[in-house]
Formats: structure tokens, C-alpha cells, sequence
């Protein structure tokens, strides 16, 4: 029988090298390697500790998610901060867009507004939040598709024009929240494209939701300070909480920055809390960034 001596076990073949070559003369050390063997009850507990959260800060999604639409995976990597994000958030450009979208059947809405997302593969795509008939597919929405574009208010000239959903065939959205392809994958774009934050959201951190103002035909933009209130598994955004109360009317589908210039999630809806007596609230709803790249994927 063995006996354990106090070394891990995950050393035994270095160890086992070492006392073949006292008993050959040859010099100590693993055969051929040159590299002395370290034995792990060597490291002290702190050392431990110290990797986990190096490992722990270093989290990121993986581009794509797990195939089980669990998230993705964790690696070791982190989101490189926008040029623009470091100005003051008054002074961030332009990022959403006056949404047009008809389909068969639907009466062509043109009061929304959307944003663009550049993906991990560099592809850009068109978000939207649209209130459509639960249970269809992409394919489905494809086939009633007659046409869809995002215009920047006051310029015409500055569209984006779409031939349909983006996304697997079969794949549906519980969130109203949608994805649009392109037209054309190489025009140019009228507006600032956000891309997805692949770090884990943390408690508290901050954020900021990019909205239009309700009833502004102006196209101005407001953005709405706000922190992370609900973290759900891999570090996915659940929810926030507004600093002050603010009207919900027109929030959903409206982005969610961090101070990174980021996309940390989308407003799906409002939270639990109670509207005051003109629709504020202070908690909303999200759909956080893994499932926004399973959408993706």
C-alpha cells in the first residue's frame, strides 16, 4: 500500500522521477524536463484565496452562449472601454433611432424607436421592442415581413433599412424584444452601434438607460441614471433601480449602458413597486446580456 507522506497526490509521477533518478545518480528533477516539481500543500491557504478572485473578477460571457440557453461560458478576458464613455454620459453620442415596421396583417407602427448593436462577429443588427402575436417564430414573422427601417429624427437621409428578423428560424422571444437584419450588411450607419458587455453584472453597479423623452418629437435623448438590483445567474441583469422615479410609458426596449459604454441589458417592463399617480416607477425589469445573445445565436 501506498503511503501518503503529506505530498499531494498530484505530484506522485514528479516525485516518482525524482527518487528514480537518486537511485540511477542521475541528477533530481522530472525525466527530461528540467523543471522541478512543486507540491501543491506548499501553497499557503491565502494563496488560494488570492487565485479564486483573480479567477472570480476575470468571469466573462462566452460570445455565443452555452447551447443549453444557459449563458455562456465563463473565460478570462474583459470588455474593453468605448472611446466615447469616458466624456461625461451629457456629452455620449447618439444612439437610438425612430423605429418603422410593418408586417402583414399589422398596421404599420412608426412611434417606437429603436437602437443598433454591433455583434461579436462585427455584424450589425437592429433591436426593437414590439408587442406581437405571442408564439411566433422568426420564420413566421419572415414570412409576414413587408418592410423596416430606423431613421434618425430631423434626417431622413440617415436610415437603416431592414429585409426581415435576424436569429434561428425556430427561435421565439418572451420579451418582445427583436432583432432585424440589414438590407444591405455594409451601409453605412446613421447612428453609434452599442456593443454587448460580456463581464458579470454586479450589485449596485452603474448604469445608465438611454430613452427617448415621451411625447419629444425632437428625438432627444435622456439618460436616466440608474443601478443593478437583480442579478440572476451568471452574473446576468434581472432588474434595476432608478435613482428618482421616472414615467414608464416608452421605456421598454430602451437600452441599459454601463459606464463603460457597454450594453448591460434592455428594459422589458416595469419592476414590482407601484406606480406614483403620473406612471413613475424606480424599478424595472431587463433582459440582461446572455439572453439577449442567445437571441443573437
Amino acid at each position: 500500500m501506498m503511503k501518503h507522506t503529506g505530498t499531494s497526490w498530484l505530484c506522485l509521477p514528479c516525485n516518482a522521477g525524482a527518487a528514480e533518478a537518486k537511485a540511477s545518480g542521475r541528477p533530481g528533477g522530472s525525466r527530461g524536463s528540467g523543471v522541478s516539481s512543486i507540491s501543491l500543500d506548499r501553497i499557503p491557504l491565502w494563496g488560494y484565496a488570492i487565485i479564486g478572485l483573480l479567477l472570480g473578477l476575470a468571469y466573462v460571457y462566452t460570445p455565443g452562449g452555452s447551447k443549453n440557453g444557459g449563458g455562456g461560458m465563463p473565460q478570462l478576458s474583459a470588455d474593453v472601454a468605448e472611446t466615447w464613455s469616458k466624456a461625461p454620459v451629457a456629452q455620449w453620442p447618439q444612439f437610438t433611432l425612430a423605429n418603422e415596421l410593418e408586417l402583414k396583417g399589422v398596421p404599420k407602427a412608426s412611434d417606437g424607436y429603436g437602437f443598433l448593436l454591433q455583434a461579436d462577429s462585427g455584424r450589425i443588427l437592429g433591436v426593437t421592442y414590439a408587442r406581437i402575436e405571442p408564439g411566433l417564430t422568426n420564420a413566421d414573422l419572415n414570412q409576414r415581413f413587408v418592410s423596416g427601417r430606423m431613421v434618425a429624427t430631423g434626417a431622413p437621409d440617415h436610415a437603416l433599412a431592414f429585409r426581415g428578423f435576424y436569429g434561428p428560424p425556430a427561435a421565439k422571444s418572451d420579451s418582445n424584444i427583436w432583432l432585424l437584419r440589414p438590407a444591405d450588411d455594409k451601409a453605412p450607419v446613421p447612428v453609434t452601434p452599442l456593443k454587448i458587455r460580456h463581464m458579470a453584472s454586479l450589485g449596485g453597479m452603474r448604469l445608465f438607460i438611454i430613452a427617448r423623452v415621451s411625447g419629444d418629437a425632437s428625438g432627444k435623448e435622456s439618460r436616466i441614471p440608474c443601478s443593478a438590483q437583480e442579478i440572476g445567474g451568471m452574473g446576468e441583469l434581472m432588474g434595476i433601480t432608478c435613482d428618482t422615479p421616472t414615467v414608464a410609458r416608452g421605456l421598454p426596449g430602451a437600452p441599459v449602458v454601463d459606464k463603460s459604454g457597454h450594453l448591460a441589458g434592455i428594459v422589458t417592463g416595469v419592476g414590482d413597486d407601484e406606480m406614483t399617480e403620473n406612471g413613475a416607477v424606480t424599478s424595472l425589469k431587463t433582459l440582461g446580456a446572455a439572453g439577449l445573445q442567445r437571441l443573437i445565436n
